[in-house]
């Protein structure tokens, strides 16, 4: 990528507007996922302490990952203006939203893969997706060490754009994976599920499906723009607000499982009921009832998400 102080007028919307932006989004993004961990604390305070500590931490991340793109931008436009040629290489705070964006990637994966795990309950894929999620995330430092000794981003680009495309396909192809075994455990629930749930399974189908593409598109966008627009910034305003896509996508899932609840509310008496009557000694068939309400049980609560030590009747 060329100087980007030195850019001319016509390419300012691609290279300093792209940035600034960029740079709403994710202050906007930021905003909806400090009211949604607000709201995620205030209904789910019985929830286990371990996803309670998962969601502080992708809070902390996320408010040091903004601080450093406002950070970023300032310098770009204001401290930085009229010298171009200190504009060849992005400022540190840029490089520092990678050392904050990758661990609330690396985490909202990780924790999407257990619930793999725990639903499906075999461990060479996860093991194996696992693996992956940790490899992107040590890239992503191995691109913030390489990106500060970089001299320039035009040289930086040129000899490590491939290490980026493949940090980026490998990511997106880790939420395919992810949402494509969360649908197939939905999916083989659903042939065995009863009438009044298939409705909800269907449901819990599409918004697996939604947020798996959601996050695979963006990491997508990041590797077209590096590939085919060398001239701007698209590609680092895109990467930017990736990891506010995957911190908003955690929080309103594990939000969402209120709504689930009030859906069909037939349909969870029905459940409710059948999970006491596993119990009863008058059941018919106890040990393949037991079996089959733990495991839908186990999905309504959004086939992803611990559910919360409340008194619903639908928790795990």
């Amino acid at each position: 990528m060329p100087n980007i102080g030195s850019a001319p007028s016509e390419n300012l919307g691609l290279t300093f507007g792209a940035l600034l932006c960029g740079s709403f989004i994710v202050v906007l993004l930021f905003g909806i996922f400090i009211v949604q961990v607000r709201l995620y604390f205030k209904e789910y305070s019985k929830d286990r302490y371990l996803l309670k500590v998962l969601v502080s931490f992708v809070c902390v991340c996320e408010l040091a990952h903004t601080v450093c793109v406002a950070s970023a931008v300032y310098i770009v436009l204001v401290t930085f203006y009229g010298q171009p040629q200190k504009l060849s290489k992005l400022p540190l705070s840029m490089d520092l939203t990678v050392a904050f964006g990758a661990p609330v990637t690396a985490a909202v994966q990780a924790f999407y893969i257990l619930r793999i795990h725990k639903l499906m309950q075999i461990l060479y894929i996860p093991i194996f997706l696992w693996i992956l999620c940790f490899l992107r995330f040590m890239a992503s430092y191995a691109i913030v060490g390489l990106s500060i000794q970089a001299v320039s981003v035009a040289s930086y680009e040129a000899q490590w754009g491939w290490f980026f495309t493949v940090q980026f396909a490998v990511g997106a192809f880790i939420d395919v994976a992810i949402a494509g075994f969360l649908v197939f455990n939905l999916w083989r629930e659903r042939r065995e599920a009863m009438k009044q749930t298939l409705k909800l399974l269907d449901r819990l189908i599409r918004w697996t499906i939604q947020t798996g593409l959601v996050t695979s598109i963006v990491a997508v966008l990041v590797v077209i723009f590096l590939q085919s627009m060398k001239n701007n910034l698209l590609w680092i305003t895109t990467y930017t607000c990736l990891a506010k896509v995957y911190s908003n996508s955690l929080m309103a899932g594990l939000n969402a499982r209120n709504n689930l609840r009030h859906f069909e509310p037939e349909t969870f008496y029905e459940l409710g009921a059948q999970l006491e009557n596993t119990q009863s000694s008058a059941q018919k068939d106890r040990n393949h009832s037991d079996r089959q309400s733990k495991s839908t049980q186990e999905n309504l609560t959004f086939a992803s998400f611990p559910s919360t030590r409340s008194n619903v009747t639908v928790s795990a």
